[in-house]
């Protein structure tokens, strides 16, 4: 796409923060409707990179307008299949999984990840910590505290959460971002607790450590999103 505004700037209205190309409100392209956030830091997000925009963009390459966008157009349908995925995923959330040896990595699981899934366990949740592969359904006080807690989230903070919890594999660590107990950066670490372990055994892959370097990226970027539309 050729550039075809000069200037961006964000307005408010009745339904929320807009964003403008000089005089033109920005348009959800998945949705194909009016875009509007619900603060203005969230829009200044989403302006900052139609300002950033070269000659020549693609507003696919634009991450948060792309987020931002495919969430607002999420209909209630969508939001149960969203939902679903991460029940589905929280059956193998990487804190369930310990190792059983080393004896130094059990030590390193058992001091940052048990008291993770401990935190959560006392909000009303039973995760298993298991020392095999074996993986059962989630238990009914489990399944219901996470959809509740997934449910009351709006469109864009949910997609922010299934980002999250698929980068860290973890349903718990991306509600625990969610909390403001873990940053972003924090959790991102936790989960890869295991890999960090094995580079200090034997020599990092750089290919290896340029996407760890992309996926943490990636998370940092949704937590922004994410409390861009409150805490």
């Amino acid at each position: 796409m050729r550039r075809f505004f000069k200037q961006v700037s964000v307005a408010e209205g009745k339904e929320g923060f807009a964003v403008f190309l000089d005089s033109r409100p920005l348009k959800n392209m998945a949705g194909g409707g009016g875009f509007f956030l619900p603060s203005r830091a969230a829009a200044e997000l989403v302006a900052e990179e139609w300002r950033e925009a070269t000659d020549e963009f693609d507003p696919r390459s634009m991450p948060v307008t792309r987020l931002t966008m495919g969430a607002e157009a999420l209909n209630e349908e969508d939001r149960r299949a969203v939902i679903a995925k991460m029940l589905e995923a929280a059956k193998t959330d990487v804190l369930c999984f310990f190792a059983s040896y080393p004896e130094e990595l059990v030590r390193r699981q058992e001091k940052s990840w048990r008291p993770w899934v401990e935190r959560i366990n006392a909000q009303g949740c039973d995760f298993d910590v298991r020392r095999d592969l074996s993986v059962s359904a989630l238990s009914e006080n489990t399944s219901r505290f996470l959809s509740d807690k997934l449910e009351a989230e709006k469109n864009v903070p949910l997609a922010c959460l299934q980002i999250l919890s698929g980068l860290f594999g973890s349903v718990i660590l991306a509600l625990a971002v969610r909390d403001g107990a873990l940053s972003a950066k924090e959790a991102f670490a936790l989960s890869r607790l295991e890999e960090t372990f094995q580079n200090e055994q034997w020599s990092a892959d750089g290919e290896a450590l340029r996407v760890r370097e992309t996926r943490e990226g990636e998370a940092l970027l949704a937590e922004k999103v994410l409390f861009s539309y409150g805490r």
